[in-house]
């Protein structure tokens, strides 16, 4: 057996490997960056789209001329939203205010200096029941104010139900730890990725398969396949290389 056939019945046990395990685990990875750039804490690992990629001569590789790709503008559909919410909230607020301060005059002015001396109740006892009066009056607008934190992060936060995609391009994990690397000489770093996008990250680079200069044939020379990651404080995305660790 030659030194591609070894290569090539490597990598297909351990991709058999990889399938064999759960698709809801995660997996560590090494990420490295071939060109300039930097890896910063929960920078995202994505993958690469067809716009990314040339197919010239029916081979697949990184389109790496011109200006890398970038994260392209989110529109904001709940603004207005947001803005009807922070003006209710604040004329529920000033309202409730108004409210209490009304229910503490009227007890102050009932209960004068003779009254309170002959009263068996304190202005304090009577100025908590006033107000919990108040309270129990308006409680349809005490539960509106209370859920407005929880409706404002709603509004805020993206769905918990598909909480790794938020971006352009479907994202594989992220990076935990990255920094300019000695060894490779270039910014690398760790991170982790979902099984199941890997799997498809895998099943893309595929495609190429025995054709030569294809991703695959790029990820073996260089040890890693090709991906796009982008920190979290630019739009920017940079080529890196993954490799499982």
């Amino acid at each position: 057996m030659d030194s591609t056939e070894r290569d090539e019945s490597e990598e297909a046990d351990g991709t058999e490997e990889l399938v064999s395990l759960s698709p809801a685990c995660v997996v560590t990875v090494q990420l490295v960056l071939p060109h300039k750039g930097t890896l910063e804490p929960c920078a995202m690992i994505c993958l690469p789209q067809e716009e990314d990629l040339c197919s010239g001569d029916g081979v697949l590789r990184a389109r790496e001329q011109g200006d890398p790709p970038e994260e392209p503008t989110h529109e904001d559909h709940n603004h207005d939203r947001r803005a009807r919410m922070r003006e209710e909230h604040c004329k529920i607020t000033g309202r409730m205010r108004r409210v209490r301060r009304r229910a503490r005059q009227r007890v102050a002015k009932e209960m004068d200096f003779e009254t309170a001396a002959h009263s068996s109740q304190s202005v304090k006892a009577a100025t908590s029941e006033a107000l919990t009066r108040v309270m129990k009056n308006n409680e349809v607008i005490l539960r509106k104010y209370s859920s407005y934190k929880e409706e404002m992060e709603s509004a805020w936060l993206m769905s918990t139900s598909d909480a790794l995609q938020c971006c352009a391009r479907p994202i594989l994990g992220y990076i935990t730890h990255g920094t300019f690397s000695h060894t490779h000489g270039r910014a690398a770093g760790m991170g982790w990725v979902g099984l199941k996008p890997l799997l498809r990250l895998l099943e893309q680079c595929g495609e190429g398969r025995g054709q030569k200069g294809s991703l695959l044939e790029v990820s073996r020379k260089a040890k890693g396949l090709p991906v796009l990651v982008r920190n979290p404080s630019t739009l920017q995305y940079r080529w890196a290389l993954l490799s499982v660790v």
